[in-house]
């Protein structure tokens, strides 16, 4: 079977290009290979239970609590890999608040309350040095600690969208409309510039569909920026 006979009526954000040789991919050695966790995903979507849009199921979207963080990194190294932002950085991010915002799916019954971690995304707002330097390509956005954020919101000299990962389809399509929502009520207070680095393909196709521009090379693991306007949609990045 060709790939485009493949590909015909599946749409992009049900696909994975997986690198490896047949075996590798149909017989994953550990559970955190692309093909594992895709399949996974794709079977928990169609087989587990159809609550979403009951009235027994909440979506919460709120600042990350440093109980939080170990599932933020967690999910974060299953995307981007293990050069993701330190722990002990993200619970300081964590204690900033507005950096950090959490998707969770929450299950009430009459007798039980569940929440499950389905998401998140990171924006961390830049003072006007460290904007300065992430243009320069002096620091890197998984080298960005509180120390980069202004002393005053109202210093904010752009954003830096820093990661955005989902466990499924259904959360990813909740913590990408989160994130738009954010980064509108930012434009609505005077950010005009967003920054970030996509890491994966699927981030890079994001960016160059919302007419981010490359600062000096285009591709994945280049960086990326778009002067604000409120047509233009959040990206999928990376740390």
């Amino acid at each position: 079977m060709d790939s485009l006979s493949a590909g015909i009526g599946v749409p992009d954000e049900q696909r994975l290009t997986v690198r490896g040789s047949h075996s590798s991919i149909i017989n994953p050695t550990h559970k955190l290979a692309d093909s594992y966790v895709f399949l996974r995903d794709c079977l928990d979507t169609s087989f587990g239970p159809v609550i979403a849009g009951t009235e027994d199921e909440e979506i919460d979207i709120e600042d990350a609590r440093p109980e939080d963080v170990a599932a933020i990194r967690e999910l974060a190294i299953r995307f981007f890999g293990e050069g993701v932002t330190p722990e002990e950085v993200l619970l300081e991010f964590a204690g900033e608040g507005g950096v950090f915002r959490v998707v969770k799916r929450v299950i009430v019954t009459d007798d039980d309350r569940r929440e499950r971690f389905s998401g998140y995304f990171c924006v961390i707002p830049l003072s006007s040095a460290a904007a300065t330097s992430i243009l320069n390509e002096e620091i890197r956005g998984n080298e960005l600690t509180v120390k980069h954020m202004p002393s005053l919101p109202e210093e904010t000299a752009a954003l830096y969208i820093g990661a955005v990962a989902a466990r499924d389809y259904y959360s990813r399509a909740v913590v990408l409309e989160a994130l738009r929502l954010h980064i509108r009520y930012a434009i609505a207070l005077g950010i005009r510039q967003v920054l970030t680095r996509p890491l994966t393909i699927d981030g890079l196709r994001i960016v160059k569909k919302h007419l981010f521009q490359p600062v000096r090379q285009e591709g994945v693991g280049h960086l990326y920026r778009v002067d604000t306007a409120v047509r233009h949609l959040p990206i999928l990045a990376g740390c």
